[in-house]
């Protein structure tokens, strides 16, 4: 027999065998080029403002929505409460749920507040976020932004429909536990600032110790109620 006639045989062992195991080796291929999550989380990634490390979680398959922290905050809430507006548009653009609510009810719209970080806050109205979400105790944005003399953004809700959800008696009960829900945003410590010195207490220290009533945690400046309601 020729050359000639063995070409077809070939041809046909070819197809039938090496061409399916060469398929199955690329694919096997494709699989190990996934990336592995960094060791960093994402919603710390989100915190710290490392956008190339989000990136990279998405690209590895982490879910967008992870929670974290003490009350279970994702990452889109840390971008918002920090201001990081390239990191919020990715974790949208990636499909993060932007009424994510936590264990109190905060939402990533809420947590624009605290910096008044408005533009975020236009960025989440505009892909969904209810403008009137409401806390555990009935607090709106809007309420937020009254409560803590942040004018511009108390202003710029009324303007998408913002509205009170709760009254202004239930409104003052929050301030005593905001000291725990800014700790959740910045998990390492909470940096309490007094006119004569500044220095670090945990949560739990924050408010059990005799603290003075004009603190600032992650730099928001909160008035902490004494026991006669006097600040």
């Amino acid at each position: 027999m020729t050359a000639a006639k063995y070409l077809p045989k070939r041809h046909d062992v070819f197809v039938k065998l090496i061409f399916p195991m060469l398929l199955a080796a690329a694919w096997l291929a494709g699989c190990a080029t996934v990336p592995s999550p960094p060791s960093l989380a994402i919603w710390d990634a989100a915190e710290l403002g490392r956008v190339e490390v989000v990136r990279r979680h998405l690209v590895a398959g982490t879910d967008v929505n992870a929670r974290g922290g003490i009350t279970g905050l994702t990452a889109l809430h840390q971008a918002a409460f920090h201001g990081h507006t390239a990191i919020a548009r990715l974790l949208i653009g990636a499909g993060a749920d932007v009424n994510a609510a936590n264990r109190r009810g905060e939402t990533p719209l809420h947590s624009t507040v605290y910096w008044g970080h408005r533009e975020i806050a236009g960025l989440l109205i505009a892909n969904g976020a209810a403008v009137n979400a409401k806390l555990e105790n009935g607090q709106t944005p809007l309420d937020w932004a009254v409560q803590l003399g942040a004018a511009d953004m108390a202003e710029f809700f009324r303007s998408q429909g913002g509205k009170s959800g709760v009254s202004a008696k239930d409104a003052e009960k929050k301030q005593e536990t905001d000291f725990t829900d800014l700790q959740d945003h910045c998990p390492t410590t909470a940096h309490v600032e007094t006119v004569s010195a500044a220095r670090s207490l945990t949560v739990k220290q924050l408010l059990n110790e005799n603290v003075p009533s004009r603190v600032s945690i992650c730099g928001v400046v909160i008035i902490k109620k004494t026991k006669n309601g006097k600040n």
